[in-house]
């Protein structure tokens, strides 16, 4: 049996000796349909008596997961669950706030008085961010709406994304915001983005400051000149140590648009060759939703970053490249890209360095 309780308020004789019992709800143990309840006299080696029928301490409590246990979203884990009299069906909910607020995972799941067990597939349908203060609640139906239960807190581990959107677009050079949620990722996160599907991962920034849902993490972002279709953002834990390494836990954005264009070659820098004096040469680009048009202005300058001539005024970019003879030798050339289709703005890359023509 399990121990209520020790106490003095005895009065020998009296025949309505009463104790005033506040049934735990988190003790699984005393759940049961086969309850009695006995009363000893320490005093006396046979002072005791035990209720002549047996009742049901009626209730529910999950026993699986544990206080504090790190269920990844995106599993299927098992929830367990021991219930007496909360008759053979009941409902699971789920609370992502410590129990302010229910959802209802399932409405209906075999029940027997005893241990029970159900192989949950923790989805984003249901677990809509990830959080440090899930909680679940199993309860019976009908007549037996008295008997229920709940875990004690624990954590669904996962980033969940926000911003970029799926599809959304965000033009080269301009400032933008990547929001997302956070449970068990630990304090920091690393921000990376991909202009190639996960090919390259690019950082954005390492060990930025992470919170727990329901707090919101956001971070500005200046998106660099890496026009792309099929680009990704990702965050990832990192590891702080013995016992605190969360680079396991990791998500990526669905796919979102980078728009703009990118001079690829002459790009300077000294990591390409230098352009020969009236010999063919190639100015390459890299371009992504540059405007319905997909055109724009090819220029030239032969003194840096000013006194741009233009070399072709109107430049189908689907092509990416487009021979050109340099006539001025030159240690500062710059090659400029301008979009200019009348549905975008401001839409342009310069090579990064200066490059060098000879002869």
């Amino acid at each position: 049996g399990t121990l209520i309780a020790t106490t003095t308020n005895n009065l020998p004789g009296v025949t309505n000796n009463a104790y005033v019992w506040a049934i735990p709800k988190n003790d699984a143990s005393i759940l049961s349909e086969q309850a009695r309840i006995g009363v000893s006299l320490e005093a006396y080696d046979k002072g005791f008596d035990c209720s002549d029928s047996i009742f049901t301490l009626a209730g529910a409590r999950v026993v699986q997961p544990a206080a504090g246990t790190p269920w990844n979203r995106g599993n299927t884990e098992n929830i367990v669950w021991v219930s007496a009299g909360a008759g053979p069906d009941v409902a699971l909910d789920f609370s992502a706030d410590g129990g302010t607020n229910w959802v209802t995972i399932t409405n209906s799941l075999p029940n027997v008085a005893g241990t029970n067990t159900y192989a949950w597939p923790i989805s984003k349908l249901v677990v809509t961010d990830p959080t440090s203060k899930a909680m679940l609640r199993i309860r019976g139906k009908g007549a037996y709406t008295r008997a229920w239960g709940t875990s004690d807190i624990f954590t669904i581990a996962d980033v969940e994304i926000k911003r970029p959107a799926a599809g959304e677009r965000w033009q080269v050079h301009s400032t933008n915001t990547i929001v997302w949620t956070a449970g068990g990722a630990g304090s920091q996160v690393d921000v990376f983005y991909t202009a190639d599907n996960g090919l390259t991962w690019n950082v954005i920034s390492n060990r930025y400051p992470n919170l727990e849902y329901p707090q919101t993490n956001t971070m500005t972002w200046v998106v660099p000149s890496d026009p792309s279709s099929i680009a990704r953002i990702k965050i990832q834990g990192v590891d702080n140590g013995p016992g605190n390494n969360y680079t396991s836990l990791w998500s990526q954005s669905e796919f979102f648009r980078i728009a703009g264009v990118r001079v690829d070659s002459p790009n300077g820098g000294g990591s390409e060759p230098d352009w020969l004096l009236n010999r063919s040469e190639n100015i390459r680009w890299s371009y992504a939703e540059a405007g319905l048009s997909g055109a724009g202005e090819l220029w030239i300058s032969y003194v840096g970053d000013t006194n741009y001539t233009m070399v072709k005024a109107s430049q189908n970019f689907e092509t990416k490249i487009l021979p050109y003879t340099p006539i001025t030798p030159t240690v500062k050339g710059r090659v400029k890209i301008v979009a200019t289709s009348p549905d975008v703005t401001n839409m342009l890359d310069i090579s990064d360095y200066d490059s060098r023509s000879s002869g």
